[in-house]
């Protein structure tokens, strides 16, 4: 399937973060995160402030180490001696300026205080005051300038920044574009933002995970050449829904290509066979009833290849789906959901119809339930598990919501070096490295909160086993705790 271009140069996999109605995973907490020398095994990012700071004097309280270059972004900020914490002991105010920038060095068990560090001394602020968004883009580094299109999988329009921020208050939207507007990639950056050309000549910031490389498919996209023509031959549907399409392609971005929705036996005449995107496909000739005292007349639709069988009576099988995916490598693993709620779906995509309702959601898991995973594979750079169930019934789920722990603690669980060798277009190499800056290690290679193992401070040293590059985005494979993660090559001295 198409490319997402899931921003990140510098720590990320993109994406996906998934734009879907799944439940969003807990943050990490200490009882759930791995710890070792130059670890955090609490990131002070994910920690959330509460309602304002208390009237306890903050030099008092318990703080986890962060060393991150921090934004402020109230003009009613204040600074407060470390020496004097009262409410009156202001030593300096800012002006609603976004270039005010800080070095902090902790932050509250609660959330409600950040420690700053400024020349030799060290100060106390509200981190509500603050925001870690690269508000300079100083994180940013330069790419090729390509040509790459905006993409939301709503089909509606995208903000574009003033800063790569997404709060409204600091960071207003100079425009929205819409889906499919093609627009030129000038940097990208560890946060999963980038920076592109507008307009012809506006400059701005958007979430990578807004772009992609392709221009978007739509219902007039000629997938002509993608299939090969065959013998008439009769299939039937082996699942218990299948969607008839207009064309091949389940991406939610495309409205209105379901023309019909079959059920298990239903027999069809398969007229051709091609694979659009890494995914089989069958093209059925298909008779379209006619209305209005118009005759009958016929049309050429699509099914998913996993959706049909030469016997009237076969279910799916393990094999169907690997044939028809090419990306799913076999890996059978026991995990459990971590999210609250979890949609299993027919397909590896978060589809809705023309009235924003899912489409191929097939059933609703609850946090603990069992998934039996039989095989895994990256599609639109997110990585997909499929399961089984019983016999003969499969279904898809966002792997970044599995966890091995069977109370369903959001601990991301790592792939094996098989794994990732199947999955990506791996470079093995032996190689020793250290972090140049505070950066985050995953467990795939996206930029997103739900697959984040854990942090590295700057200077931490590293065994590098391999390295990806995954929607023009370089990654390096570290072992780690006997564990498999991947780190932004930028954020990487070799050597």
């Amino acid at each position: 399937m198409k490319k997402l271009i899931t921003l990140a140069l510098v720590a990320g996999i993109l994406t996906v973060s998934l734009t879907s109605c799944l439940s969003k995973k807990g943050t990490e907490t200490e009882s759930n995160t791995r710890s070792n020398n130059g670890i955090i095994t609490t990131d002070p990012s994910s920690v959330t402030p509460g309602p304002g700071p208390s009237s306890k004097d903050p030099a008092d309280m318990t703080y986890l180490e962060d060393h991150t270059v921090v934004y402020v972004k109230s003009d009613s900020a204040v600074l407060r001696d470390a020496s004097d914490t009262s409410k009156t002991s202001a030593i300096a105010k800012f002006t609603n300026k976004l270039t005010d920038k800080l070095m902090r060095t902790g932050i509250s068990s609660d959330g409600n205080w950040s420690r700053i560090q400024s020349g030799d001394a060290e100060y106390y602020i509200a981190t509500s005051y603050l925001t870690t968004d690269d508000l300079l883009a100083e994180t940013f580094a330069d790419v090729p300038e390509a040509d790459c299109y905006i993409y939301d999988n709503d089909g509606t329009s995208v903000n574009i920044r003033t800063y790569p921020s997404s709060e409204n208050a600091i960071s207003p939207a100079l425009k929205s574009l819409a889906s499919g507007t093609k627009v030129t990639l000038l940097k990208t950056s560890p946060n999963g933002w980038a920076k592109i050309r507008f307009d012809s000549n506006k400059e701005g910031y958007i979430m990578g995970k807004f772009l992609k490389e392709n221009e978007p498919i739509s219902l007039n996209t000629d997938f002509s050449s993608y299939f090969t023509s065959i013998a008439d031959q009769t299939m039937f549907v082996s699942t218990e829904k299948a969607n008839l399409r207009k064309i091949p392609y389940s991406g939610n971005e495309v409205k209105g290509s379901i023309a019909e929705t079959l059920v298990k036996g239903t027999a069809v005449t398969v007229i051709g066979e091609g694979t659009v995107y890494n995914s089989k496909w069958y093209q059925v000739d298909w008779t379209v009833k006619g209305t209005n005292g118009q005759p009958d007349h016929h049309v050429s639709y699509y099914l998913h290849a996993s959706t049909l069988s030469a016997n009237a009576n076969a279910s799916n099988n393990l094999q169907d789906y690997l044939n028809s995916y090419p990306a799913l490598k076999q890996n059978v693993k026991t995990m459990y959901v971590s999210a609250n709620s979890l949609n299993a779906r027919s397909t590896p995509a978060v589809e809705k119809g023309d009235d924003g309702k899912d489409v191929n959601v097939v059933k609703s898991l609850k946090k603990k339930d069992q998934v039996n995973v039989v095989a895994i594979g990256v599609f639109d750079g997110t990585v997909w598990a499929l399961a089984k169930e019983g016999d003969s019934t499969f279904y898809f789920v966002s792997y970044a919501y599995l966890t091995t722990d069977p109370d369903g603690k959001p601990v991301p669980a790592t792939l094996t070096l098989e794994s990732i060798q199947n999955l990506y277009d791996f470079h093995a190499m032996t190689a020793t490295g250290t972090v140049k800056v505070l950066a985050n290690l995953y467990n795939t290679p996206e930029v997103s909160d739900d697959n984040k193992l854990a942090q590295l401070t700057a200077g931490t040293p590293i065994q590098i086993v391999g390295s990806v590059t995954v929607s023009r985005n370089a990654w390096y494979v570290i072992s780690y705790n006997s564990e498999y993660c991947f780190i932004s090559q930028t954020q990487v001295t070799v050597g």
